[in-house]
This record gives C-alpha cells, sequence and structure tokens, in this order.
C-alpha cells in the first residue's frame, strides 16, 4: 500500500472518529473536537499538496486527542508529547562538524569543497519544531530533494553556500505558525509553487496573503542557468520569504 493510500485510509478514520466525537463529546469540546477537527483540516492540506510527513505528525496528532479524551491521559500531555515524539525521530541523525566557508577558505577554495569532507550533511527530511534552524555561513551538502517541515518555529537556508549533489533540486516547505527564509543561488532558475492557508508567503519579490491561495511561479530558465529548484511552499499561519540575489 502506497502512503497516499495510508494517508487516506488514516483521513477516513478521522472523519469517522470527528463524528463520533461530535455526537457522544459534542461540538464546543476542545480536545475531543475543536482541536482534532483543526489538525484533520491541516492534515488533508499537507495530503493535497503531497506534504507526508507532516500529513502524518498531525494525523496522528488529531487521533490521539481523540482518542485520549476517552482515556485517562491528559490532553495537555498529548499536546506536548506528539510534537517531543517527532522532535526525537528527527534527531537521530549522525552528528557532524559545522565549518564556516568565509572563515576556513578562501572564496575559491569554498566552491571546490568535496562532499566528503567534514561538512553538514542536510538529510532528505528535515523537522523544526519548536527551535531554530540555520545553514547561513557554513558549508553543506545536499542531495536532489528536501523535504523542511516546520511547526513553531523557524528555519534559515541559504542555499548559495550548498554543495548541491545534482542540477536540478526538489525543495517542499511545509510551514505551521512558524517562520521560514531561504535563499537561492544567482546562477539557478526557479519554479515556485505556493500554497497558503492563512498564512504569509513573499518569493522572489511577489507577496501572496489570504484565506487559501494557490500561485506558481517561474523564475529564469532551465536552459540558461546552472541548475534548477522546483519549489513547494505550503504554510499554515506562517511566514515564508524567497530571496534570490540579481545577478550583477
Amino acid at each position: 500500500m502506497n502512503q497516499q493510500r495510508i494517508l487516506m485510509l488514516g483521513m477516513t478514520v478521522l472523519g469517522f472518529g470527528l463524528i463520533f466525537n461530535f455526537i457522544f463529546a459534542g461540538a464546543w469540546s476542545p480536545f475531543a473536537f475543536i482541536l482534532p477537527l483543526i489538525f484533520a483540516v491541516i492534515t488533508l492540506f499537507s495530503v493535497l499538496n503531497r506534504h507526508e510527513s507532516a500529513a502524518y505528525f498531525f494525523m496522528v496528532l488529531s487521533a490521539a486527542l481523540m482518542v485520549g479524551y476517552w482515556t485517562t491521559m491528559n490532553s495537555w500531555l498529548i499536546l506536548a508529547g506528539v510534537p517531543v515524539l517527532f522532535l526525537l525521530l528527527s534527531m537521530f541523525k549522525k552528528p557532524v562538524r559545522e565549518i564556516d566557508v568565509d572563515k576556513d577558505f578562501t572564496a575559491d577554495e569554498g566552491e571546490r569543497v568535496p562532499a566528503s569532507q567534514s561538512h553538514v550533511v542536510v538529510p532528505k527530511q528535515k523537522w523544526v519544531i519548536l527551535g531554530d534552524y540555520k545553514l547561513k555561513k557554513q558549508a553543506f551538502s545536499i542531495s536532489d530533494e528536501l523535504e523542511l517541515n516546520i511547526v513553531l518555529g523557524s528555519a534559515t537556508i541559504d542555499l548559495s553556500r550548498a554543495i548541491i549533489e545534482a542540477d536540478s533540486m526538489d525543495i517542499a516547505v511545509m510551514n505551521v505558525l512558524g517562520d521560514a527564509k531561504i535563499k537561492l543561488p544567482q546562477e539557478w532558475s526557479a519554479t515556485v509553487e505556493i500554497n497558503t492557508l492563512l498564512g504569509s508567503v513573499k518569493a522572489l519579490g511577489h507577496q501572496e496573503d489570504g484565506f487559501i491561495q494557490r500561485e506558481t511561479m517561474q523564475v529564469g530558465h532551465p536552459d540558461h542557468a546552472f541548475g534548477h529548484f522546483n519549489l513547494k511552499i505550503t504554510t499554515v499561519l506562517g511566514d515564508v520569504k524567497i530571496h534570490q540575489p540579481k545577478q550583477k
């Protein structure tokens, strides 16, 4: 069974759970219905925009609250425990030493740092929960895809410092009540898809706000660039800024 089918099955279970709690716990119960409904809506929004990790996170949070209401478990403990659990799972990565490109290398050397040397290796999937994540001056290598999930946190990534292993890269950002800033290299083109649910996205000089907004924009041409970014930005009550310096 593929990921999308699992997620849709989970959404079906959430739907029945919400109906059950609506009938037997009441529509005004914050932990039995209101919060699970909000998290279920965010889950659906994540599924539709193919942010699978974020969908699983909010699905588990919604289901845990609905089930926890009928047990002796404290609902506040569930609200705190599920994010901590996902945060701990995301931390099971081998630590690496960070280096500063500006301090440790000359300009020419910094561009030639091979991926085999000691530097930050960015995983394909990164969670930022109640924290701050920055990749600004240090050298880091990254593969052809990145899924960044931000929940009540902030992330700043300068891709002009990255050692990118491919000439095309897919970046998916799911931002919930957080702040994300991404800087793109000058020589790369980009296709940016913006999905906004009560959030704000400022991408390459374009501002997108509103209740439910969807926009796609193209910057540069892949045939005339060193590489191409495919960015999918989904924000819920959060702010995302994407910047690319103009070529001189």
